[in-house]
């Protein structure tokens, strides 16, 4: 099997949920996000932009770090994602 068949894409919802499952128990620095969901720091900021202009993320600067935290809505979205998928899926909830 070549490298490039083993590379998946993932949608920009499952990068969304990634980085929203990511900060929804605790706060976590943009460094540490960016390397745990595999992003560029461009990109990462193009959704932390979108998600706290959504509200559903938050964002604080605690030193000389920003950490970002899953706001309520932003639980409420992940678990509404989960619940579409396991019904597209033929699962149910």
């Amino acid at each position: 099997m070549d490298q490039r068949d083993a590379i998946v894409r993932r949608s920009r919802e499952e990068v969304v949920v990634g980085i929203l499952s990511s900060c929804a128990r605790n706060a976590m620095p943009l460094g540490k996000l960016m390397h745990g969901e595999n992003l560029s720091y461009k990109l990462l900021k193009t959704y932390i932009t979108r998600l706290v202009n959504l509200e559903l993320i938050s964002l604080e600067k605690v030193g000389r770090k920003w950490l970002a935290r899953t706001t309520k809505h932003g639980i409420e979205a992940v678990g509404l994602y989960q619940e579409a998928i396991s019904l597209l899926n033929g699962r149910k909830v």
